[in-house]
This record gives structure tokens, C-alpha cells and sequence, in this order.
């Protein structure tokens, strides 16, 4: 179980490791700033994914979910890979369940009210998570 948001990206990336049509690695970029974690491929479409993690929710609907929000610079780079054709993921995740959102949506920080409308993404049994429901969600 995912404690902060290493090890929630770390469980994120081993969930898909092993399928046959879906490819993803971490990345960093020491000299471009707002470069997001993550990177994947699935059926040819590259997917680039910012991770978030949330610990506890605030109480009140009305309050914003993120401690460390997105960056102006994370933020345009999702917009900019979404904009050529790629797909550009904010995932957020929380103690077993994680929301994904994409183009349009992806925003600097949302209220909990907008992270209990948003869709879920579930760990399965043994503990990995769904990245075939995460597909679904992000229409890939």
C-alpha cells in the first residue's frame, strides 16, 4: 500500500510491467523543468502521466484536494502533449484508489467534490493496480 508518492508511482509503473500491449518507464529531465513522471505506450498512442498523491482528503467538499499542486510548467506540458495527439494524464492517487483525468480536464488542483465525481481506478486482488480500467478511464 502506497504511503506517499514515490512509492504510489513506483506500485503505478509495476502494475504495468507485464502486459503485453502496454509499455511504461519513469522519467526525469534534470534540464526541462515540468517533464511529467511518468511515460507510456499503449497500441501505439504515448501516454505522458503526472502522479499525484493525496493521503486523506479534506472534510469539505468545497476544499482543494492537492497539498503540492500541479505546476504552471507540468500543467502546459500536458496541455502541449495533448495537443499534438498524445495523451496528457494527471493521476491521483489515494490509499487503494487512484482518479485519472485528461485534456480539458486536467487542471492546477480540484475540490474533493470534483475528485468524488471523478471516475475510479482500483487496486486488484494481489494488490496491483487496474491499468486496464486506468485505460478506460483516460480513453486511450
Amino acid at each position: 500500500m502506497a504511503t506517499n508518492e514515490s512509492a504510489f508511482k513506483l506500485e503505478f509503473r509495476k502494475s504495468g510491467a507485464n502486459l503485453s500491449d502496454f509499455m511504461i518507464w519513469p522519467q526525469n529531465d534534470m534540464f526541462q523543468s515540468g517533464v511529467p513522471d511518468m511515460a507510456a505506450v499503449y497500441k501505439g498512442r504515448h501516454i505522458s502521466i503526472e502522479a499525484k498523491f493525496v493521503s486523506k482528503l479534506p472534510a469539505r467538499d468545497s476544499s482543494k484536494v492537492l497539498t503540492h499542486e500541479l505546476s504552471e510548467l507540468q500543467h502546459g506540458f500536458l496541455k502541449r502533449v495533448s495537443g499534438v495527439g498524445a495523451l496528457g494524464v494527471l493521476l491521483i492517487g489515494f490509499d487503494g484508489v487512484a482518479v485519472a483525468f485528461t485534456g480539458d480536464d486536467v487542471k492546477i488542483n480540484y475540490t474533493v467534490e470534483e475528485i468524488k465525481r471523478a471516475p475510479r481506478i482500483y487496486k486488484l486482488d494481489g494488490g496491483k493496480w487496474d491499468i486496464k480500467k486506468f485505460l478506460e478511464v483516460i480513453k486511450a
